[in-house]
């Protein structure tokens, strides 16, 4: 077990299994001394993890995973505790593997530490993390706006991730969410919330517009042909109609707006 007071550094650590280049077992353990005195921060631990998984000691490597996994809760520990709980898995201690995983994501939550868990508990995993992340987002508030945006964030790719699309909707009515996260969440929709996939789309090529430079109406045209693809033909007419009349003193934009309506008409 991780113990829950400070962590001891030996500067000769236990030699675990036997060392692959035989006589020279001395210099492998003074090698590994060295590294271990220098430790200082969730990297190097990683990086010696994983020298000494290469050097035949794979009980020492999991040691010092276990060691740099209780000593850091910051986002720069994630690998280091994936690292542990891949080891805990090879060694058939998957309670334990899973038990690191949910520690490192209750202290700095990530969608890689959710998809390992998931890998190992199945759905639960789901319901364990989102809870977590609802908890802190309500405790927080809405002060801290750039932490609350990576809670937000975290959460909406788990439940894309999950299949509960009704559920991430809900979200993005409460919280302001990036173009990019919510296209994705609408591509995800287009089957079964088609109707909020389509407003998503409209949502984002209004902004797209609003950009007011070629590339932004490149691409609100580009979403204009996924959304021609979830409505009616003479719906969606309509639509782009009454963006080419409400825009038309933007010289780009119209030429573009009507070549869209042409394409269509000719499918």
């Amino acid at each position: 077990m991780i113990p829950r007071a400070g962590i001891e550094r030996h500067p000769h650590p236990p030699c675990g299994l036997p060392d692959r280049s035989g006589g020279r077992a001395g210099d492998l353990d003074r090698r590994i001394a060295l590294r271990r005195a220098a430790l200082a921060d969730a990297h190097d631990y990683l990086d010696l993890a994983r020298f000494c998984l290469e050097q035949g000691r794979p009980a020492l490597a999991r040691e010092v995973a276990e060691d740099g996994a209780w000593l850091f809760e910051v986002a720069g520990a994630t690998a280091l505790v994936a690292f542990l709980a891949e080891h805990l898995v090879a060694e058939g201690r998957q309670e334990e593997a899973i038990a690191a995983l949910w520690r490192g994501f209750e202290r700095a939550p990530a969608i890689s530490l959710f998809r390992a868990m998931e890998s190992l508990a199945g759905p639960e995993a789901a319901n364990r993390s989102l809870a977590c992340l609802r908890a802190r987002r309500a405790a927080m508030g809405k002060s801290d706006r750039w932490r609350l945006s990576a809670l937000v964030q975290l959460e909406l790719e788990i439940l894309i991730a999950t299949g509960r699309l009704a559920e991430a909707w809900e979200v993005t009515r409460a919280f302001e969410v990036g173009d990019g996260l919510l296209l994705r969440l609408a591509h995800a929709s287009e089957g079964p919330l088609l109707g909020e996939a389509a407003r998503a789309y409209r949502a984002v090529i209004e902004r797209q517009i609003g950009l007011t430079d070629r590339r932004g109406y490149e691409e609100a045209c580009r979403l204009l042909g996924r959304l021609a693809t979830l409505e009616p033909a003479a719906e969606h007419a309509a639509y782009v109609a009454a963006l080419r009349a409400r825009y038309r003193a933007k010289r780009s934009l119209v030429p573009m707006l009507d070549q869209h309506l042409a394409e269509q008409a000719g499918r």
